[in-house]
């Protein structure tokens, strides 16, 4: 009956730290529900992430251009979907229609959308989109004729070069204009292409060894087209002439709308994926589920509950459990055993008394053993000198049940001579403070 009083303390306690730990654990479940969504906001679910999207602040994004360009007085309005674009071209004044992946356009839509802007600029497009658009350019085929220039003179100072290292110095990156079109001839150099574009009227103009090219749209409209769009991206926005290029080309007219091509509006030879067709909202949603079903895992694996005190059927006293053990050794001759049994006991009070963590090597523990048994400082080391009691600690087994009991005489007097010896520093170190 005592025991059972006694224990029940002990068991409110555990129990009192059991409910604080699941009000813990419900207070981390609220936090993520709350924090994550937050997190995932703060971090621009407003941004798609795709490559040369206005609002994506990543290498491959366009934020910068976008940036510079309301900086310029040039407002950038964000569309996702034809349908908005189209709305947002019918408003106020003149605007330019920048579009990104324009591939994914249906061709009706991309020329309804060019006849209702008054500029129109193309990153990356392939050969539907500029026949959607009507502009006099093409791209020119693999393994086609080389490229030729329009029929305009080429700007002074640009010279016949089109870039490439040589003997002017012109780094191997980066292609000069070879054109006469201003806003070329105004960035001077930019980013090499792969040179796609051809002119199919005297009118047109492909510059930058046919990566940029100047045309008019059935609709009147100019249109710009960059074969290279990577040259308008955060990365590399900044090199050679492709901000002054970018800039000139996308800001023309008041104000811009740039259209970051939604798969939705895909051509019907393009089927979009089903993970493309998926609202932006599921990746945060589902990472939110993922971290509160490892929660819930967590929280589960680990439910231990109260302890329950409940008194034992018998006593059973501590020296008969150490005669039992050791007839057991006796009974299976496991002298091994037994040695490393008690050589263990005494290195973990060694250990203990030493003050050093478990698993300390053998031959620390007996340095630390000479010292506080005073065999340091006697001559030649005294009975328990460093190699002896490392011998002790860590020697071979013992061969025979002689061997065995002599190990256990030699460890008894080591730990008597150790306490006699702590109690002799401790003496002395009282009598002279």
């Amino acid at each position: 009956m005592t025991t059972s009083t006694a224990a029940r303390p002990g068991a409110a306690r555990t129990e009192g730290a059991g409910r604080g730990r699941r009000r813990l654990l419900v207070g981390l479940l609220v936090v993520l529900l709350v924090a994550v969504p937050a997190v995932a906001a703060l971090l621009g679910l407003r941004s798609s992430g795709r490559a040369l999207d206005p609002d994506n602040p990543a290498p491959g994004g366009a934020r910068a251009l976008a940036q510079l360009l309301d900086a310029g007085g040039v407002p950038v309005q964000r569309v996702s979907r034809a349908a908005a674009a189209q709305e947002a071209l019918g408003g106020p004044g003149s605007a330019a229609l920048v579009v990104t992946d324009p591939q994914l356009l249906d061709p009706a839509l991309l020329s309804s959308l060019t006849a209702a802007a008054a500029d129109v600029v193309l990153l990356g497009p392939d050969e539907p989109s500029l026949e959607a658009t009507g502009v006099d350019l093409a791209l020119q085929a693999p393994g086609g004729d080389p490229l030729v220039a329009a029929a305009a003179p080429v700007a002074s100072g640009s010279g016949g070069d089109q870039g490439g290292g040589g003997a002017d110095g012109q780094d191997d990156d980066v292609v000069a204009a070879g054109c006469d079109d201003p806003d070329a001839a105004a960035a001077g150099e930019a980013t090499r292409g792969e040179g796609l574009l051809r002119p199919t009227s005297g009118a047109a103009r492909v510059c930058f060894d046919g990566s940029y090219g100047v045309g008019t749209a059935a609709s009147g409209a100019g249109v710009r087209v960059l074969t290279v769009p990577e040259l308008a991206s955060n990365e590399l926005l900044d090199t050679a002439g492709n901000a002054a290029l970018a800039l000139r080309a996308a800001g023309r007219q008041p104000r811009v709308v740039w259209l970051v091509a939604s798969p939705l509006d895909v051509a019907p030879d393009a089927a979009p994926s089903p993970a493309e067709l998926l609202p932006g909202w599921v990746a945060p949603v589902g990472l939110q589920l993922a971290v509160l079903a490892a929660a819930v895992v967590v929280w589960r694996s680990r439910r231990f509950g109260a302890l329950v005190v409940e008194p034992l059927p018998v006593v059973v006293r501590s020296v008969e459990t150490a005669r039992g053990r050791a007839a057991l050794y006796r009974a299976s001759r496991d002298r091994a055993a037994a040695a490393r049994a008690m050589r263990a006991a005494v290195r973990w009070r060694l250990q203990a008394r030493l003050g050093l963590p478990p698993g300390t090597d053998a031959r620390v523990l007996a340095a630390g053993a000479a010292r506080a048994t005073g065999a340091a400082a006697a001559p030649g080391g005294g009975r328990w000198s460093p190699s002896t009691v490392e011998q002790l600690l860590a020697g071979p087994p013992p061969a025979d049940d002689a061997a065995l009991s002599g190990l256990l005489r030699d460890l008894d007097a080591f730990e008597a001579a150790l306490a006699s010896g702590a109690a002799t520093t401790t003496t002395t170190t009282e009598e002279h403070p």
